[in-house]
């Protein structure tokens, strides 16, 4: 069937009625909705790093010589950094060095002494450290700024002496380091201990306690 200009024309009309119609009813529509409403929050975090003072030798707090013989014809040296104790080997049973190493677990900086429980008497000069007819045994001692196992030296300054040096009066405070770290694996110092052992001492088992006290710097 023939569809005349005409009632294209009216045809092309209607859809474009149609299509306005529908935009209109669609505008009407979002014109309609309301905005929605929002709302806003805020929160806090807050801590405090307090100051912590503590310093501790559970790494290794123990030098253990063992069973050591006496050479009854002259006194000797025996030492926690030589295998044996020394090169006479008396301690035989002494078979790796071993040291007391302190190390900084604070949170701070600390100047750190330590003081023997008993050293003799008046002093390891007077021999008085491990009974003997001669008086003539006395306690040592050196520092080296370094650690125990993956811990490394941390004394920035004023470590105690690096060769052995007798301690004095007992229960005196000897300096160890006078300014300790503790960041990272830096924040320990090694002390060693050497015993002039009398060739008359008196059998027994002995033992001296060291006390390590830190004050902030």
């Amino acid at each position: 069937m023939d569809i005349s200009n005409k009632t294209l024309a009216a045809f092309l009309l209607a859809a474009i009625v149609i299509s306005l119609a529908g935009t209109i009813i669609s505008l009407n529509k979002i014109g309609d909705l309301s905005t929605t409403g929002f709302g806003t929050a805020s929160g806090n975090v807050s801590l405090s790093i307090e100051e912590a003072l503590s310093i501790t030798t559970e790494d290794s707090d123990s030098i253990s010589f063992g069973n050591c013989n006496v050479n009854t014809s002259a006194d000797q040296l025996i030492s926690s950094d030589e295998i044996g104790g020394g090169s006479h080997g008396l301690c035989s049973g002494y078979t790796a060095t071993q040291y007391i190493a302190l190390r900084n677990d604070g949170n701070i900086r600390v100047a750190v002494n330590v003081s023997p429980s008993d050293v003799g008497e008046d002093n390891p000069g007077s021999g008085g450290f491990l009974p003997s007819e001669s008086e003539t045994s006395t306690l040592a001692y050196k520092f080296t700024n370094d650690g125990h196992l993956s811990n490394e030296g941390g004394c920035d300054a004023g470590l105690g002496p690096t060769t052995y040096t007798l301690f004095g009066e007992p229960e005196e405070a000897v300096p160890v380091c006078d300014n300790l770290g503790f960041a990272g694996v830096e924040n320990s110092v090694l002390m060693d201990l050497q015993i002039n052992l009398p060739r008359d001492v008196e059998l027994g088992t002995y033992s001296v306690v060291f006390t390590f006290s830190a004050e902030s710097i």
